[in-house]
């Protein structure tokens, strides 16, 4: 519980044509880390890096196939999922039990599968973005055709002749007598033009000899003439009809397409899911071997597993190579990775110990410290009984609704929970119940007053003895983490450190009381003492960490602060609902809202910064006395199973 899980490492030598068998039992067991061979000790030792299973091309390229079949069904799938769910990150998902199988009939299933469906869905997908592309260049012409849509001219007269270029399209009224007059200009009598009109919509037409067509053209241009495309039937109005007809008629293949691939989900998206998540672990399987060193005969294998677990890990390598294996155990590593395992009250916050960094193996896992405070600090700053008892009721839905489904949503609400229950004992302790409601507005009585209640922080000069009791909350904690540091050190047998760079600020610390109760000139002696072991170990910054350690205390001020916001808050908000209740008519329907709305962002804001400064006060001022992380957690290879589960 104060260290991390005493690890061994393993080193394994299998024959080559066993260690497929090998790591297939140490993935279903998931007893043991695999860690890579550096390539220097590859070369000390004359080994190459091992190479994945032969058939790790094979299952890849099952794999991508099942991927690519997968992206195309998946946008029919639906899920029940609401916000909550999506925020939480929660997939209700109920594994399904298959039978344990080797490659051969993984294969043939898979194999099986792709001969039903694959052909059905890429064939579908491709002409669905066929059909796609094609409605779009239909559609184009459709909205370029839109405003000639009902004339009845054929549109072969503005096809090019032998002699003449016409156009036919839209200009605004505004640029029209402009037009006619650059016509007029550049062509004087060598052009035509004519207009048609239907209903609101005016189309002109112009035509000149074949060889000034560029001159038409950029005039046209010029003045923002929208040319119509005349390619198509035999008139506007038939064109117009018939492309309606062809968006139809592709809509309706489509249609088909798309119901083939709905059915494709609908009947088989569960077994994909399957296969592809059997595929996947059988590919990790496959590819695990690129850690490894090998000869022609033998691979090497790197395994970090838990002391308890070693014995097993031996036996199960043991069995499944035949005796065909050597293998090497060091019960006494130094640089393992890190498992953390604390009492399962205690387990939900060791991902605040994550947040900030896993500890280095030999070092002290501050979990057993970090969780009590962290929640009677968050408690303490809050402190308001019914928002406490919201925070409460929320935590235990969130575990009956999606505990079964996440180990992060169960462990938060555990945490949650105790967040929930300190902050209803200090706020009965305060007496605050949604800041003064209860006591001014329901019983009429002073805070003060009230049964259980220990101290009314807004009145008079409580604030005062709250700030002096935070401090001292400051002082122990960090004197709680200087003495971790020194037993921390002295298990790791560095005396030296635990003397100068944890006890030096003990010794310091000392002299305050010997001062104001024994003798000055034996304090001015002790801190001396204190600050000479604080230069041996950080030189000449000892005289900027000195300050340091002021600031660090006075840090917990915060404490108060916090734990003055919410009654104070509360008050006022209460006081304004008050005056607003007293509005004719609509007054209560005010005052109802304004109620609710206000204590929801006070409950909100507060809970957060509650929880925020907490987690400030435990990662710089109590983990900067003795704790520095840089751990590199214990990975277990593993089945990783969202949509399956073992038989």
């Amino acid at each position: 519980m104060l260290k991390p899980v005493r690890m061994c490492r393993v080193d394994c030598l299998v024959a080559q044509g066993r260690k497929g068998a090998v790591l297939d039992r140490l993935h279903r067991e998931g007893l043991t880390q695999v860690d890579t061979i550096a390539e220097a000790e590859l070369e000390e030792t004359g080994m190459v890096r091992d190479q994945p299973l032969d058939r790790a091309s094979e299952v890849s390229h099952l794999l991508s196939r099942f991927r690519g079949i997968k992206g195309v069904i998946s946008r029919y799938h639906r899920t029940d999922s609401n916000f909550l769910d999506e925020l939480l990150g929660v997939d209700k998902i109920e594994p399904k039990p298959v039978p344990r199988m080797g490659y051969g009939e993984l294969k043939d299933r898979a194999s099986s599968f792709l001969s039903q469906v694959e052909e059905l869905v890429n064939s579908n997908a491709k002409k669905l973005a066929d059909l796609k592309e094609r409605k779009e260049r239909i559609s184009s012409r459709l909205d370029k055709l839109s405003p000639a849509a009902g004339l009845d001219v054929p549109l072969s007269h503005f096809h090019e002749s032998h002699y003449l270029h016409s156009t036919i399209g839209l200009i605004s009224r505004d640029s029209e007598q402009e037009l006619e007059a650059q016509l007029k200009d550049r062509f004087q009598d060598e052009y035509a033009s004519t207009s048609y009109v239907d209903g609101e919509t005016k189309v002109n037409s112009y035509s000149v000899l074949k060889e000034r067509s560029n001159v038409l053209q950029q005039v046209l241009k010029s003045n923002g003439f929208e040319e119509l495309p005349v390619d198509g039937g035999s008139t506007f109005e038939e064109t117009y009809f018939d492309l309606l007809s062809q968006v139809e008629e592709v809509e309706d293949v489509m249609a088909a397409a798309e119901t083939q691939l709905k059915s494709a989900y609908e009947e088989r998206y569960d077994e994909l899911l399957i296969l592809e998540e059997l595929l996947s672990l059988e590919e990790e399987r496959c590819n695990v071997f690129k850690r490894f060193g090998s000869t022609e005969r033998v691979s090497y294998l790197r395994l970090w597993t838990p002391r308890r677990d070693c014995d097993a890990t031996v036996i199960a390598v043991d069995e499944e190579a035949n005796g065909c294996c050597y293998t090497e155990i060091d019960y006494d590593p130094e640089d393992a990775p890190t498992l953390l395992e604390n009492h399962p009250l205690l387990r939900p916050f060791e991902t605040f110990t994550r947040l900030y960094s896993p500890p280095r193996y030999n070092q002290m896992d501050p979990t057993l410290f970090t969780a009590p405070t962290l929640v009677l600090f968050f408690g303490y700053m809050l402190g308001d009984a019914v928002y406490g008892l919201i925070i409460t009721l929320l935590s235990l839905m969130l575990k009956r609704k999606y505990g079964a489904y996440s180990r992060k949503v169960a462990d938060f609400s555990f945490v949650l929970l105790c967040c929930g229950l300190s902050t209803m004992v200090f706020g009965v302790l305060s007496g605050s119940y949604l800041g003064d409601f209860l006591a001014e507005y329901v019983l009429k009585v002073e805070t003060r007053n009230m049964f259980l209640v220990l101290i009314d922080p807004l009145y008079k000069s409580n604030a005062v003895l709250l700030l002096k009791v935070a401090v001292v909350v400051g002082v122990l904690q960090v004197i709680l983490g200087n003495l971790l540091g020194i037993l921390d050190k002295i298990l790791q047998r560095d005396y030296l450190a635990a003397l100068t760079e944890n006890g030096s600020w003990l010794i310091m610390g000392s002299s305050v009381p010997l001062a104001l109760y024994l003798d000055t000139t034996v304090a001015a002696i002790t801190f001396a003492v204190g600050f000479l072991l604080l230069i041996k170990a950080n030189g000449f910054m000892a005289f900027m960490e000195l300050p340091g350690i002021i600031g660090r205390v006075v840090s917990y001020a915060r404490l108060l602060a916090l734990s003055l916001t919410t009654p104070a808050m509360g008050t006022a908000f209460n006081f304004l609902v008050a005056l607003s209740f007293t509005i004719p008519v609509i007054g209560p329907v005010i005052a109802f809202f304004a109620f609710i709305g206000s204590h929801v962002m006070i409950l909100f804001m507060n809970s957060l910064g509650s929880f925020v400064h907490s987690l400030r006060l435990h990662y710089v001022e109590f983990y900067g006395t003795f704790y520095g992380g840089g751990g590199v957690e214990f990975t277990p290879f593993i089945e990783k199973r969202k949509y399956t589960s073992r038989r």
